[in-house]
């Protein structure tokens, strides 16, 4: 049977349920005089409730009707299926990932931070990323295929495995320290054998000045650097710091 049919049977039977509702009788009495208040049940108001629920009951049939109609013109669908990649990783998702291994065991108090390359399907430890001795890695940025790492590293007399901890002096005067940068470009074939390469990179560029992040390209060949004035001179202020700058480098 159709929604159509049911439709049609819902309508015949509210119409064959309805009783005829009786108009009211509002002429004057001829007599003039008032008749005595009489207590009646309310037999009147079934007969136009039954008008007002068949109406609802329409509305609601009509309601699934269109429904009906919309999901059968749009047809049955199943959702889609999550693209993955050839890698079995969802669509998007790089291949490999890098991620900083903080070092807090030198017993000179120097700070170290090495890095290490993994497979995002699986967190597998591909490959160490060990910076040089007198420095730590402290940031890392990707390409978007996830086959391209800058890593950038901190180095100085408190860095490292041969570094040394921090003074109140060195604080106060500012801490020595220069800004390295590497480039890490992953072999699919054979990702354990990646090496880091340094990246000549003038870090005289950003004396003074706080690096806020790094970026690379989509493609892997273009470094871009944000930093900004500190206004900071050792342990004085610079009544006008410098303005946010974006380097970039090949």
């Amino acid at each position: 049977m159709t929604v159509e049919n049911r439709l049609r049977e819902t309508a015949e039977a509210v119409t064959a349920a309805m009783r005829p509702v009786r108009p009211l009788d509002l002429r004057p009495d001829p007599a003039g005089a008032q008749a005595p208040a009489v207590s009646r049940p309310p037999r009147r108001w079934p007969g136009w409730l039954v008008p007002l629920a068949a109406a609802v009951a329409v509305i609601a049939v009509a309601a699934s009707l269109a429904v009906v109609r919309g999901l059968s013109a749009a047809g049955p669908k199943s959702p889609a299926p999550a693209s993955t990649s050839t890698t079995g990783l969802p669509s998007g998702l790089p291949r490999y990932y890098v991620a900083m291994a903080y070092q807090p065991n030198n017993p000179k108090g120097g700070l170290m931070q090495s890095a290490y390359l993994a497979d995002t399907s699986t967190g597998k430890h591909l490959a160490a990323l060990n910076p040089p001795s007198d420095a730590m890695f402290n940031y890392v940025a990707a390409s978007a295929d996830g086959t391209t790492f800058v890593l950038r590293a901190l180095a100085g007399p408190n860095y490292g495995p041969s570094g040394v901890a921090f003074t109140d002096n060195e604080y106060k005067t500012g801490i020595p320290r220069t800004t390295l940068w590497y480039v890490l470009r992953v072999d699919p074939a054979d990702p354990q054998q990646s090496r880091l390469t340094r990246v000549s990179i003038d870090a005289s560029a950003f004396s003074n000045r706080g690096i806020m992040g790094d970026a690379v390209s989509p493609d892997g060949r273009t470094l871009a650097v944000l930093s900004t004035g500190n206004g900071l001179i050792g342990d004085k202020v610079v009544k006008t710091p410098a303005p946010t700058m974006l380097s970039t480098y090949s």
